[in-house]
């Protein structure tokens, strides 16, 4: 109730007397009473000072980064730690909030963590957040968020704990990496895993398992919580009872035991390894891994009888072996080498001690154990007594990488080098029968041109003697008979090296025409007289130089235009070169030739390629040997060529070949054709062009050779053919020398010079060849050892001009010889020894 001053009863009425008493009393109560309440207020102070001092000494010297944070969430301090983590000092946050200072994703964080706080009235919130730290890796940070009450309970803010804590995080995320690979590894592990526990309830089955031997008939659930016991499979092979000692501490090891049935309904093989599980020393469960080895035990069959039937067929075949190990221990012995020499020893001693040693008793095993493959061929006495040749052969035998065995192998080649003597005895007599019947064609060849070059010879001396027409024609009638004998001799020869594989190709420059020019000038000798046209259908494009055999190609050509001149009276003989097909410098060339004759019935044709396969007289064709069609055939299948024959008997003949040629290459010179490839026709410096009939092989008056070789030398055994070859020489105005053998001939060059000699080869001391080279040997005593020497002999067989000039001929004359060839011989040495004597 308020009380007026002006009352009655007022206080102040009251107290008005007793105010000057009073307010002393009252000020020194009120002193009193502030002296109190600023001690106590300066123990509260002092406290809190060392509180915070404390707190703050504390978390400055903590590790973990901290801060401490208002009821608002601004920051009132942090230490260090706090400080180096985020990267920041503590005066720049200080009244800042986390929104501002920190990363998004953690100050999210700690905002959600104060919010949760406020609203559940907890005082820990822990969360965490992934942080980038300045510079640095990134981290995962976990965040303690407590909340900060002074003495009386008051709330004041929250204090922030920060704990990295990447490395658990890896260690977890590694740990939980290595559980799965290592749970995908038993799932997929190409074998069954089981595990149990304590009581024998399966507690994990791996997916092979159902997959093999389940074949997906169960799921995983058929067997968690089964026990081992009840599992039909193990039940059926009766494996419970052994399983179980796994409980008891005892491993289980089965290599292979067969199931009836698996799960999966089928049967197999399986290893089975069990193993118990302990911790803190007591059996908590166990393993049990199985392999299914169906597949293997099937192989190991197979193998085993593969093995079988190996050994069987090695034990059975007809080859004498045996394998030994290092120790010499027999391992395997082949029936053949037990039928040869008996069982051999099986003991330990080596196998030095078997029938069979090598002749000169060295050890070979050291070898074969080393690697080397041991052959020998040796002759050795047979338990029986017989001797017999073998062949033997010792191999080392290599398994996983080593050498474990030797395999001898011993092959009787008794029979064989019995066959390989006869053999030998046979190829030597074939071959001497071979060089006996080259020896006697060759000698043939010589003994049959040397009395024809004597009549030949004698027939070209007459000319000069003979004046009358009627007997010139005689003396050309007896000199084409000569050729024409000449010409048959040649080809029997060459159908007999065809036959016996003895004729060699050449391979050389030549011309088309030095091919073609010949032969028709021996075509014109043969018409000459009759109402026979020639014409030479040769193609313009013909490359100029081909490569090839010209004195073969020659051959065939004068075989079939002789045939043609032969069986043609009347009408024209045609005949022509082309190139048929090119391919770079190979050529295809067509050779044909036609007659207008009197053609070959077809029932004769065959007949006609046959040797000495003459036409039926009865036809009224000329007469022949039957060598010319053979030779032809022969000669072309040989040149590698083709040949095709139409004839209609009464309208004539044609012939096609084609022969595989070259065309040269740019700058070749051609071979000189040699004189005798014609078979002696004529001489080549008679040619003339195609179409035009040549000289006789006669001299005109006055045609004389060059001077240049005047003296010459004359070397013959024959006096036929000495007589006749000196007075060709004289004729040619030469002085002539002459010799009769090897001897002489080296005798009177010793005593005079001469401009050329012309040797015979077969003499009776010593042949031509034998004769040039003591002619040429130092110390000879000749006057001059350099003077060209002339081959002039009977030997004419294809390859004979090539080898005499290899020895050192200046030249080669073929008997029978003309006249006209030594004149172009003599022309050649005038040329090619310009310094010859004049005596």
């Amino acid at each position: 109730m308020a009380v007026s001053p002006d009352g009655p009863m007022s206080l102040y009425g009251v107290l008005a007397p007793q105010l000057p008493a009073l307010v002393p009393a009252v000020l020194l109560a009120c002193l009193g009473v502030c002296i109190v309440l600023i001690a106590r207020l300066r123990r509260q102070v002092g406290a809190a000072r060392h509180e915070n001092d404390l707190l703050k000494a504390m978390r400055i010297a903590s590790p973990v980064p901290l801060c401490v944070k208002d009821v608002h969430g601004r920051y009132l301090g942090c230490n260090h730690a706090f400080e180096l983590l985020f990267g920041v000092r503590e005066a720049d946050i200080l009244g800042g909030t986390a929104a501002v200072e920190l990363p998004q994703p953690l100050a999210a964080g700690e905002s959600a963590a104060e919010e949760n706080m406020a609203r559940f009235g907890t005082s820990r919130q822990t969360f965490m957040s992934a942080y980038e730290s300045p510079g640095g890796p990134a981290l995962v940070l976990q965040v303690d968020c407590a909340t900060w009450r002074d003495a009386s309970g008051v709330h004041k803010g929250q204090v922030n704990a920060y704990a990295d804590i990447t490395p658990l995080k890896r260690a977890e995320a590694a740990l939980h990496e290595s559980e799965a690979r290592n749970r995908m590894l038993v799932e997929e592990a190409p074998i069954s895993i089981m595990s149990f526990d304590a009581a024998g309830h399966i507690t994990f089955v791996n997916k092979w398992h159902l997959r093999v031997f389940c074949r997906h008939r169960v799921d995983a659930g058929f067997f968690i919580g089964r026990r081992l016991d009840a599992l039909p499979g193990l039940a059926r092979a009766g494996l419970c009872e052994r399983v179980a000692r796994v409980l008891h501490g005892e491993e289980l090891a089965i290599r292979e035991v067969y199931f009836p049935e698996f799960t999966g309904g089928h049967d197999g093989w399986a290893s089975i390894r069990g193993v118990p599980i302990h911790r803190d020393g007591q059996i908590v469960g166990g393993i049990l891994i199985r392999e299914d080895i169906t597949e293997r035990k099937r192989m190991e069959e197979v193998l085993r009888q593969r093995e079988a039937l190996v050994s069987s067929m090695l034990r059975n075949l007809p080859i004498d072996f045996w394998a030994a190990d290092g120790e010499g221990r027999m391992l395997m012995q082949s029936d053949e080498s037990v039928r040869v020499w008996g069982h051999l020893p099986s003991g330990v001693e080596p196998l030095t001690g078997s029938p069979l040693q090598w002749r000169n008793s060295d050890r070979f095993e050291p070898r074969v154990f080393a690697g080397e493959t041991v052959e020998r061929e040796i002759d050795v006495a047979l338990p029986s007594g017989q001797m017999r040749t073998f062949n033997v052969i010792a191999a080392p035998v290599r398994l996983q990488g080593g050498i474990t065995a030797m395999l001898r192998v011993n092959l009787d080649v008794t029979e064989r080098k019995r066959v390989l003597a006869e053999l030998r005895t046979a190829r030597d007599a074939a071959e001497a029968a071979n060089k006996a019947k080259s020896e006697f064609l060759a000698h043939m060849s010589h003994e049959l041109r040397t009395p024809l070059n004597g009549v030949m010879g004698m027939l070209q001396l007459l000319d000069e003697h003979v004046a009358a027409p009627q007997g010139r024609a005689w003396l050309d009638v007896a000199l084409e008979s000569s050729r024409a004998l000449l010409r048959i001799l040649s080809d029997i020869l060459d159908l007999s090296r065809i036959e016996a594989g003895r004729l060699d190709l050449m391979q050389e420059p030549f011309t088309p025409e030095s091919v073609l020019a010949p032969v028709l000038v021996s075509l014109h000798r043969t018409v000459e007289g009759r109402a026979v046209r020639i014409v030479n259908e040769m193609d313009d494009s013909m490359p100029p130089v081909l490569v090839g055999d010209p004195g073969r190609i020659r051959q065939v050509l004068l075989n079939l235009l002789g045939n043609a001149a032969k069986y043609t009276e009347r009408g024209e003989v045609r005949v022509g070169m082309r190139v048929l097909r090119r391919n770079g410098k190979a050529l295809r060339v067509h050779l044909h030739v036609t007659d207008t004759g009197v053609g070959i019935a077809d029932e004769q044709l065959q007949r006609a390629l046959e040797p000495f396969g003459r036409l039926r007289q009865g036809s009224g064709l000329p007469r022949g040997v039957g060598l010319g069609l053979p030779i032809v055939v022969r000669l072309v299948r040989l040149m590698g060529g083709t040949l095709c024959i139409a004839s209609e008997q009464g309208v004539g003949t044609e012939v096609h070949v084609t022969l595989p040629l070259l065309e040269a290459n740019a700058g070749a010179v051609p071979v000189a054709p040699d004189v005798d490839e014609a078979g002696g026709i004529c001489s080549f410096a008679a040619f003339r062009c195609a179409g035009v009939v040549p000289e006789a092989d006669r001299l005109a008056p006055g045609e004389a050779p060059s001077p240049a070789v005047r003296h010459v030398l004359l070397v013959e055994d024959d006096p036929v053919n000495l007589m006749a070859a000196r007075r060709m020489l004289e004729r040619l105005e030469c002085k002539v020398t002459t010799a009769t053998c090897g001897q002489e001939a080296l005798n009177a060059l010793r005593s005079s010079v001469f401009d050329a000699v012309f040797m015979d080869i077969q003499m009776p001391d010593f042949d031509g060849i034998e004769a040039l080279r003591r002619m040429r040997a130092k110390g000879s005593g000749v006057l001059r050892p350099q003077t060209p020497v002339v081959a002039m002999t009977a030997f004419a067989m294809k390859g004979d001009r090539e080898r005499f000039m290899t020895e050192g001929m200046a030249d080669y004359v073929s008997k029978p010889v003309l006249i006209s060839a030594l004149k172009d011989v003599l022309e050649r040495l005038a040329v090619t020894s310009p310094g010859t004597s004049r005596t």
